[in-house]
């Protein structure tokens, strides 16, 4: 082959190599949605969107706004997630320090909430871990990671998968981690367990690992929740539960009478009273969009009043939104 020929053999690979790339890069960006995103967790109020507001919730729910389906960079890293989860649940589990749920691989039995050991029934060391199931009131579902008995002390713990690079900012910092969100989720744990299961959780743990180097590669963030805060939590969790399901029943009821009288109710509960509350308790940290308190809308009785009206009555006044 002469060299004009290789060079144009060369040209005609590296065009195909590119035309790959770029048609990899513009699918990715494509939404396949999986058949069962949207309705897998419907009607049910989970740990991982707080803080939660719900008049925020009623305001997507009158509006049609759905949750956002994922892409595919959106999959991947929950998928690596998942993963890393399941990795290192049924490996830290096994060391009898951590409690979750178990199941028999061989005769199915399931025991919950207790340290690994051998099947009771039928005497099978292959018995694998499970997240530990809440539920609260009427609408809160969860799982749980896993609660570790520290000089018999319980705490909560979570895995969250990061980076090398953030992991090594928290070193240099101390400031990285732990996230609010995160934060606010694993709280939510101790109440719930203690309701449920009648433990005393002494506090929380977050699990920083690596997506890039795993395991060799871990921050631990933590802290204790006293009685006092316990109390508290507890009641901003029924009012979550309460209101959400309040919320959830502007998707059935087709009055529009009643759907203001819904309204009018979580406009009563709603946790924002200015804009500075808004930013503390879910701009700053957790980056929650609400047009209704982005507009200043929220914080104007007379504007939400008709602006909700509008909305739902059909009233002649003029919307803000």
């Amino acid at each position: 082959m002469t060299a004009k020929a290789k060079k144009k053999q060369t040209s005609r690979a590296s065009f195909a190599i590119a035309t790959l790339q770029h048609y990899f890069k513009e699918q990715a960006k494509i939404i396949y949605p999986p058949r069962d995103q949207h309705n897998s967790r419907e009607g049910e109020l989970h740990p991982s969107s707080y803080p939660f507001c719900a008049l925020h919730h009623g305001w997507n729910i009158v509006n049609k706004i759905e949750r956002k389906p994922m892409d595919y960079f959106g999959f991947y890293y929950t998928g690596l997630g998942t993963i890393a989860h399941e990795l290192m649940q049924r490996q830290f589990g096994r060391g009898k320090k951590i409690l979750g749920d178990w199941k028999c691989l061989e005769c199915g039995h399931k025991k919950k909430l207790s340290y690994y050991a051998r099947c009771k029934k039928c005497g099978s060391e292959h018995v694998e871990y499970e997240e530990i199931g809440i539920k609260f009131g009427k609408y809160t579902h969860g799982h749980i990671d896993g609660v570790v008995n520290i000089d018999g002390k319980l705490f909560v713990i979570d895995y969250k998968t990061s980076s090398v690079k953030n992991n090594n900012k928290h070193r240099d910092t101390g400031s990285q981690y732990p996230y609010k969100h995160n934060v606010a989720q694993i709280k939510s744990y101790i109440v719930y367990l203690e309701e449920q299961y009648g433990l005393e959780v002494h506090g929380w743990i977050l699990v920083y690992v690596s997506r890039d180097h795993n395991i060799n590669d871990f921050v631990c963030v933590g802290d204790i929740v006293d009685e006092d805060e316990k109390k508290k939590l507890r009641k901003k969790y029924k009012l979550y539960d309460k209101t959400f399901g309040v919320a959830e029943k502007l998707k059935k009821d087709k009055t529009p009478e009643k759907k203001m009288e819904y309204l009018k109710y979580l406009i009563k509960h709603k946790p924002c009273e200015s804009l500075k509350d808004y930013k503390k308790e879910f701009w700053e940290g957790y980056e929650i969009h609400c047009p209704l308190a982005e507009s200043g809308v929220c914080f104007n009785k007379e504007k939400l009043k008709l602006t909700l009206e509008k909305k739902i009555l059909g009233s002649k006044t003029n919307s803000i939104l």
